[in-house]
């Protein structure tokens, strides 16, 4: 659901509680400063990168907390193993070409100036998910990468 922002001048309980009711609404009263208004809006970005997670086999992976979840123990990622594996979730079971993750995340054109290091990043993310022997990171052909899930 996408978030909506109303500005309204409505002051009454009732009318602010319909709005409210709903979880991807929030409100601001006019009149209003530039300001209260980009904290709101970064307040409801904030809540939508948080809440999205993904289910890697056993694993979740919240993008928003830069954690892999496992068991009852938790991983943190660093920023770039964190932007590599949401790359490879938003693309499960698809190969990704390297130099769109090199455009992505380095925002360099020719993958092999970074090749060095996406490669100890995709190692580094294999160990992180190698309790879950269903969770394979491949590649193929040296130009793509992928994340699956065997199925049981």
């Amino acid at each position: 659901q996408a978030p909506i922002l109303f500005t309204t001048s409505l002051d009454k309980t009732n009318d602010i509680n319909k709005i409210l009711k709903f979880s991807n609404f929030d409100y601001i009263r006019k009149p209003f400063t530039n300001n209260e208004f980009r904290l709101r809006i970064h307040k409801m970005i904030r809540k939508i990168v948080a809440s999205s997670e993904y289910k890697v086999g056993n694993f979740i992976f919240n993008p928003g907390q830069q954690t892999l979840f496992y068991q009852g123990n938790y991983h943190h990622l660093n920023m770039t193993e964190n932007f590599v594996l949401k790359i490879l979730c938003e693309h499960m079971h698809e190969y990704v070409d390297k130099c769109f993750i090199a455009k992505e995340v380095w925002k360099e054109d020719d993958f092999r100036i970074r090749d060095a290091s996406l490669l100890n990043l995709i190692s580094r993310l294999r160990k992180a998910l190698k309790h879950d022997p269903n969770v394979v990171i491949q590649s193929n052909m040296k130009f793509k990468i992928r994340i699956t899930v065997k199925q049981y």
